[in-house]
């Protein structure tokens, strides 16, 4: 059987000025929390996002600032074309600025062909 699941546990959401979602947090396993953030540009479409990273405390309402790029293990960059659809989603390790893309890891997205 798998771990049971437990719906009491608190996850907060955070919106920004615009109603979107900008932050989760939630009670991670063995203590502190697992957080979340959304990034998005000028056009309102998701530009980066940080995969879950711990951090010390309990889930709060308020927005939860890493001190440094390496508190977050993990994130993924997304571009998009012309007409706003999703044409890359590039996973970054790490503090490094570029994204790393080893073999299987890049999703390139096409629209079929009429």
């Amino acid at each position: 059987m798998g771990a049971a699941y437990d719906a009491a546990a608190p996850i907060r959401a955070i919106y920004d000025g615009l109603g979107r979602e900008r932050q989760t947090q939630e009670e991670a396993t063995g203590g502190g929390r697992l957080i979340t953030d959304t990034f998005y540009n000028y056009l309102g479409h998701i530009e980066q996002t940080n995969n879950a990273y711990l951090a010390k405390g309990e889930p709060q309402g308020q927005l939860f600032i890493p001190r440094s790029k390496t508190e977050v293990p993990n994130s993924t960059l997304y571009k998009y074309d012309g007409l706003g659809r999703v044409t890359e989603e590039l996973p970054v390790f790490g503090d490094d600025p570029k994204p790393d893309r080893p073999p299987g890891t890049r999703t390139e997205l096409t629209s079929p062909r009429s």
